[in-house]
This record gives structure tokens, C-alpha cells and sequence, in this order.
């Protein structure tokens, strides 16, 4: 399926859920970059941070950039922004929107809701730099094989 949509697209990105399923990771081993999401605490980036170490060790998963998301009011973005870029540089900042859960009720995108919200703005200006990144193919082959001779080095480790 992203073979045939790629053929009409010059860009696909597929929103996954954070997960360690083997659906998830036959989603990474088929992406040709990550966006990581991490919320505005210590916890989320933390994670984030492990995961994109890991997934460049085992599939040579290339990182674009990082998202800083659900920014609350009031909160100093900058101290989370720089906590962000410990994973990769950052892409931008969503700070929180009531557009956002009025388009999740609808089952739509907020940029298809409400166009003009600070999301929507926010969302625009990072797909702007992720479209400037130069974005190498790989093989879906190539980084299961990768993940399988990894996970038996550490499993010969042990």
C-alpha cells in the first residue's frame, strides 16, 4: 500500500501511536524518516529519546526532527525546546488548541476544521521544514535484517 501511494506523492507520512508492537515496527522498518512527538515533560522526551537511540541502532532509522506537542499556556517553551533537542532538532511547537479535540470529535484533521487555529498554523510551518529535508530512500529489507543482527549480537551478549 505505501508503495503504490508513494508512486503518486512525493511525501507520505503515516501518524502512528508510540508503540513497540510488530505492527509498529513493520511501519517504522518501512518509513524512510521519523518525526518524533513528545509532550512538554521529562518522562515523554526521556522515552523519545531512548526510542529514536534505538531504532537508529537497530534499523538505522533516520530522524527529521522533533515536535513539541500539547504545549499548556503559560508554560516557558523554550526550557521544553531545549530538553527536545537532545533527541533531534526541533520542528516546531503545537501549543494546546480547543481546535484540536473539537477535530478529533469530528474524526477530522484540525487543519480540515479549523484551518486558521494556532495548531493548524503551527502544523503548516512544520510540514514547510520537514518538505526541506533531504529525505534518502531505504529498504524495508535492509533494516529488518539490520534489527535481526542487532538483536542477536545482544542476545549472544547476554
Amino acid at each position: 500500500m505505501i508503495s503504490a501511494v508513494s508512486t503518486r506523492f512525493d511525501h507520505v507520512i503515516i501518524d502512528t501511536p508510540a508503540s513497540t508492537s510488530p505492527e509498529h515496527l513493520l511501519l517504522t522498518a518501512a518509513a524512510n524518516g521519523v518525526i518524533h512527538v513528545v509532550e512538554p515533560n521529562d518522562d515523554s522526551i526521556e522515552a523519545t529519546r531512548v526510542t529514536a537511540v534505538e531504532l537508529k541502532k537497530f534499523m538505522n532509522v533516520e530522524s527529521l526532527g522533533v515536535v513539541l506537542n500539547r504545549v499548556p499556556p503559560r508554560v516557558d517553551e523554550k526550557v521544553w525546546i531545549k530538553k527536545a533537542s537532545r533527541i533531534d532538532r526541533v520542528l516546531g511547537v503545537i501549543h494546546e488548541d480547543e481546535s484540536v479535540g473539537e477535530a478529533f470529535r469530528q474524526n477530522l484533521p484540525v487543519v480540515a476544521v479549523a484551518p486558521d487555529s494556532p495548531a493548524s498554523r503551527a502544523l503548516g510551518e512544520i510540514a514547510r521544514k520537514v518538505l526541506e529535508v533531504e529525505i534518502k530512500p531505504t529498504k524495508v529489507s535492509s533494516k529488518i535484517d539490520r534489527a535481526l543482527q542487532q538483536t542477536a549480537k545482544e542476545v549472544e551478549g547476554d
